[in-house]
């Protein structure tokens, strides 16, 4: 967490030293635009460097987590009762056995650092707005409750969602397994797969909860969309109006406005990263 911290503060500060290259471009100030160009240099090296760092400690982390949970389920099936492994119980093991332990694992892999990271690169970048002019800090700092709320919203729906295809997904390994081990009594009065009606509606009702599951989503993923976009105009509009005061030059207005599209950038892939629990039924 520590290193995901380190690389969204660092990421931050290289998007806001690009106000004053930009500055130095226009101005034709040779001295300072080596200067920053430098310090810039400086500070993505360490970026990248911090970000492989943290890229394979998260992985180490995942693989650890994995291979943990597997012994753990282990070590505690082998001292259940026989008679604990009856079919309903079987169909919910295979699903915590596979889809659960690989959810967690993700945690750890693809989900926690965008998620550290979407937070500390936008709170440095709203530091840095406010350095450049108050009133813009001011601007960005007033949307990151609208942001989190729309986010919010984005998460439950997600969640809620993911709860439906749990339910549904453990009652279609149940009637799966159901159904191969009673595949002599079925043959033997000429069932076949499509014969089984438990397994079919189980199949079926499977596909239409991960339909539903997958439009909720899209609701709450473009709700966060939408703050995202109105953060970003908000901003945009803060810094075309000190350039038409003359508060700030126009060459960094519009590294102003690069900047606001990087403070907004990092909550529109948080919001992206939810859509993998939405994955249509296969």
């Amino acid at each position: 967490m520590a290193w995901c911290v380190a690389y969204g503060v660092l990421s931050g500060i290289a998007a806001a030293l690009l106000v004053p290259v930009v500055a130095d471009l226009a101005s034709g100030d040779r001295d300072a635009i080596g200067a920053h160009l430098l310090t810039l240099a400086i500070v993505t090296a360490a970026a990248g460097v911090v970000r492989y760092v943290q890229t394979m400690r998260g992985s180490a982390a995942a693989l650890q987590t994995l291979s943990t949970m597997h012994q753990r389920l282990g070590d505690h099936l082998v001292s259940l009762p026989l008679g604990w492994f009856d079919s309903d119980r079987t169909g919910r093991l295979s699903r915590v056995a596979t889809d659960g332990t690989m959810m967690i694992t993700g945690i750890f892999a693809h989900l926690l650092a965008p998620l550290i990271i979407a937070v500390a690169g936008p709170a440095t970048v709203t530091v840095a707005l406010f350095w450049y002019d108050w009133r813009l800090g001011l601007a960005a700092a007033l949307s990151i409750p609208v942001l989190a709320l729309a986010f919010r919203f984005g998460a439950a729906s997600v969640a809620s969602g993911e709860a439906r295809n749990h339910i549904a997904d453990v009652e279609a390994a149940t009637r799966v397994i159901e159904f191969g081990r009673n595949q002599w009594v079925l043959r033997a009065f000429g069932r076949s797969a499509h014969g089984y009606r438990p397994l079919q509606e189980a199949i079926e009702e499977q596909r239409r909860t991960r339909r539903r599951t997958l439009g909720h989503g899209v609701v709450g993923l473009s709700v966060g969309g939408l703050a995202v976009q109105l953060a970003v105009t908000a901003l945009m509009l803060a810094c075309v109006r000190l350039a038409l005061d003359g508060a700030v030059a126009p060459a960094a207005a519009v590294a102003l406005i690069a900047l606001a599209f990087r403070f907004a950038g990092r909550g529109r892939r948080s919001c992206a990263t939810s859509r993998s629990p939405c994955r249509p039924a296969r």
